[in-house]
C-alpha cells in the first residue's frame, strides 16, 4: 500500500479541516482565473481603486486641480457647462454651474448684461427656443440676456465656440464659471484661445470630502482620473 502523501491534490487523511478548506479556495481561485482571466484582473483593479480610496494622495489630487479664484467684472459670464436638457428639463444639480452665474449676473458682473452657457444639450421634441425660454425663466434672467450654445460636445469645442461668439461681439474678457475639478483644464483651454478669463468655480457634486471611508470617494476618483487623464490629453493635442 502507497505511504499517504498529504501534498497530492485530494488528499485529506489526517490533514487539518483548516489546511483542507485553504487547499479547496487556492484551486478554486487557480480555476477561476483559468477559466475567465478577467476575473483575477476585475479584482485587482478593484483593490486598487479601494486602496486609493483611502489613501490620502487622493486629497492632493483633488486640491492641485483647484485654481485661485479671481471674481472680476467683465465683457461676459461664460459657463462652461455638461447639461443634458430633457424635453427642456434637467436635475436640479445639473443647473448648479448656470444657478452660481445668474447670481453672478444679477450682482452685476457682466459689463454686457449677458450671460452665455456654453454646452447646454436640448433634445428633440423640444425646440431651442422653448428651452432658452424656460432656462431663462428657471435661472430668473430676461430672455434677452442669455445666450445658448448647445453644439459643444468637449471643453475644447466650448472654447472655440465661445471665442467665436465673443469676438462676433466684441467682447474680450470673460468671467468664466465651471466646477472646481474642471477649472484648471477650462482655463487652460480658454485662454490657450486668446480670451482673458477671470476664474470662478463651485464645489463638483457629489461635494469632495477628505475622510477616508467618505462613501463618495469611488466617485470622486473616477472624476480625477478623468481629469488628469484629459489634461494629459489636451496637452498632446495642444489644446492647452
Amino acid at each position: 500500500m502507497p505511504e499517504f502523501d498529504p501534498s497530492k491534490p485530494g488528499a485529506s487523511r489526517g490533514q487539518p479541516l483548516t489546511q483542507t478548506l485553504i487547499g479547496l479556495f487556492e484551486n478554486f481561485g487557480r480555476a477561476c482565473t483559468a477559466a475567465f482571466p478577467g476575473v483575477a484582473l476585475g479584482a485587482a483593479l478593484l483593490t486598487l481603486i479601494a486602496l486609493a480610496c483611502i489613501s490620502p494622495h487622493i486629497n492632493l489630487m483633488e486640491r492641485l486641480l483647484h485654481v485661485q479664484d479671481n471674481r472680476h467684472r467683465a465683457d461676459v459670464i461664460v459657463v462652461f457647462s455638461a447639461t443634458l436638457l430633457s424635453q427642456c428639463h434637467a436635475h436640479p444639480h445639473a443647473f448648479m454651474r448656470e444657478g452660481f452665474a445668474a447670481e453672478l449676473w444679477r450682482e452685476g458682473y457682466s459689463r454686457s448684461g449677458q450671460l452665455l452657457i456654453s454646452g447646454l444639450y436640448s433634445q428633440p421634441p423640444y425646440p431651442e427656443a422653448r428651452c432658452h425660454a424656460h432656462l431663462a425663466q428657471l435661472l430668473r434672467v430676461p430672455p434677452s440676456a442669455l445666450l445658448m450654445d448647445n453644439t459643444a460636445d468637449t471643453t475644447n469645442d466650448n472654447a472655440l465656440h465661445v471665442k467665436a461668439i465673443m469676438r462676433a461681439h466684441g467682447w474680450k474678457t470673460a468671467l468664466l464659471v465651471t466646477s472646481d475639478s474642471h477649472m484648471r483644464r477650462a482655463l487652460l483651454t480658454l485662454t490657450h484661445q486668446g480670451i482673458q478669463a477671470y476664474p470662478v468655480q463651485i464645489p463638483d457634486y457629489p461635494p469632495f470630502h477628505e475622510e477616508w471611508l467618505d462613501p463618495n470617494r469611488v466617485a470622486n476618483l473616477q472624476r480625477l482620473l478623468y481629469e488628469y487623464g484629459a489634461l494629459i490629453k489636451y496637452r498632446w493635442y495642444g489644446y492647452i
